[in-house]
Formats: structure tokens, C-alpha cells, sequence
């Protein structure tokens, strides 16, 4: 396969075995939390399993950037939303947090009985939940990890068929990769101006 695509195969992936330990059916509705390479990842693979997706994402710039990915599609199962869209509360047959942190707005994301999967890595994050509204509410909390040797030759398959080198947005040679770290806005206060960055030895 071409190398742009071949490079987001491991995401696809981790993808992959986060949506299936969410039990996604055809006809469902995904929320994915994040509009990073992992997210739209994610809306990638929920929208091929037949789910109507909300992908949510407060960067202007990086709203702009999904919205490109999956306009070429032309069937308007995947829609941007800003984090604060009143539409979004309780839409979420599962919900996935590729954020790490976002926890408890993930919850009200939640349709009765839904599934909040947690993908998203950050040691530092935190949430306080009311137990007695995951009891009421029938919601479940799913913590799957990353892929397994099962889920990989998956990935592999689906690749062939998912238009994954839309996301790389930017190549850079090996030596310039301060730069291409600062498109991803490593540095704190420095605003997106990448999706997915891809360095290029020469």
C-alpha cells in the first residue's frame, strides 16, 4: 500500500480495538471525543462499521481539517461539533474519549445504556463521577489499551479499504524535525497547524 496510508495503520489499530471493546453496531451513533489523528482515525473505522458519527473537536483549525477529510465521502454520516453543541448530550450509543481527559463530558455525551470507552492516554488527568447516574443511566466504562496481535492483521485488512493518507497533511525530512513537531503543536500555547505530520528520510 502507499506509505501515507501505510503510516497510519498502528493508529488504526489502537482504533480499532478501542471501538470493538465498545461493541459499535451498524446503525449505531459513535461520538468520537478529539479531532487529533487518533480521532479522526476512529471516526474512520466507526463510520466503515456502519455508525452515524459525531466527531467533536474545539479547534477551529483542526475542525476545518476533519471537515476536509471526510467531505470527500459525500454522505454526511461524519458531522464536526464544537465540544459546547447542545445536540451532542446523550447522542452517544458509544462514546470515545481519544483525549484521555475528558471523562465526565464524555459521560454526558452518553444515550441511555451507553458505552464511554477511555482511549486517550494522560497520566495527569482526573474525573470525579456520580455513581448513582451511571447506575440510573445503565452506562458502562470501557478501558481497552491499545491494539492486540489479534486486532493488528485487522488493521492490515481494513487499510486496504479506508482512505487513511488523508490525514497526512505535512512531510518533512529527518532534519527538520523541531519543525515538524512544532506543526503539531508540541510546544505549549502554539496554536494547530497540522493533523498528521510525517517525517521523510532521504
Amino acid at each position: 500500500m502507499d506509505f501515507d496510508r501505510a503510516v497510519v495503520v498502528e493508529p488504526l489499530a489502537c482504533a480499532l480495538n478501542n471501538i470493538e471493546a465498545g461493541r459499535l453496531e451498524a446503525g449505531e451513533t459513535a461520538v468520537i471525543v478529539g479531532g487529533g489523528p487518533v480521532g479522526v482515525v476512529c471516526a474512520m473505522a466507526a463510520r466503515h462499521y456502519g455508525a452515524r458519527v459525531l466527531l467533536i473537536e474545539p479547534d477551529p483549525y483542526r475542525q476545518e481539517l476533519c471537515r476536509t477529510v471526510f467531505a470527500r465521502d459525500g454522505d454526511g454520516r461524519v458531522t464536526v461539533h464544537t465540544p459546547d453543541d447542545p445536540d451532542l448530550a446523550g447522542r452517544g450509543d458509544v462514546v470515545v474519549d481519544t483525549v484521555g481527559s475528558l471523562l465526565e463530558q464524555s459521560l454526558g455525551y452518553a444515550a441511555v445504556r451507553g458505552r464511554v470507552v477511555i482511549m486517550g492516554y494522560n497520566s495527569k488527568a482526573s474525573a470525579t463521577v456520580r455513581p448513582l447516574e451511571i447506575l440510573q443511566r445503565g452506562l458502562q466504562i470501557i478501558g481497552a489499551g491499545d491494539y492486540n496481535s489479534q486486532v493488528f492483521p485487522k488493521a492490515i485488512e481494513l487499510a486496504r479499504w479506508l482512505p487513511l493518507e488523508r490525514l497526512v497533511t505535512h512531510r518533512f525530512p529527518l532534519e527538520e524535525h523541531k519543525a515538524a513537531f512544532a506543526a503539531l503543536a508540541a510546544a505549549p500555547e502554539t496554536p494547530y497547524s497540522a493533523l498528521k505530520v510525517v517525517l521523510v528520510p532521504e
